[in-house]
């Protein structure tokens, strides 16, 4: 299966890609499709010198999220920054995890995404990828 990025399958130009509509296929609709050869470019992989043919989202391709993540200590305890937000309990020395998600190619953006305060190994299992 090949796997694209959201931007990576965003630079497929439009006319090359679209979404299954079509009610004779009730299972697919609502699947992203596209050119075979147009999901291998933008993948950087070598295309087929053979016409290409259209391939479905789950089947022939899936769409990753790409994110970033910045995980930094706060040198202060639960006593001035209350407890961890993901176990609920006291915290030594309390971190903060900032998550970014790519949007176009080498930019991101927060939007949708968690920060959160808490004991470094339980922020680090948070963590997408």
């Amino acid at each position: 299966m090949i796997r694209l990025t959201r931007p990576q399958y965003n630079s497929i130009p439009a006319d090359y890609r679209s979404v299954w509509t079509n009610e004779a296929h009730p299972e697919l609709i609502g699947k992203r499709t596209a050119m075979e050869n147009s999901v291998l470019d933008a993948a950087g992989l070598p295309t087929r010198p053979a016409p290409s043919g259209l391939i479905l989202e789950g089947i022939h391709f899936e769409i990753i999220e790409n994110y970033k993540y910045r995980l930094t200590s706060r040198g202060q305890s639960s006593d001035r920054l209350g407890l961890c937000e993901v176990c609920f309990k006291h915290v030594a020395d309390v971190h903060y995890l900032v998550e970014s998600r790519e949007y176009k190619p080498g930019r991101f953006t927060r939007h949708k995404c968690i920060d959160v305060f808490g004991h470094k190994e339980c922020l680090e299992k948070q963590r997408k990828n």
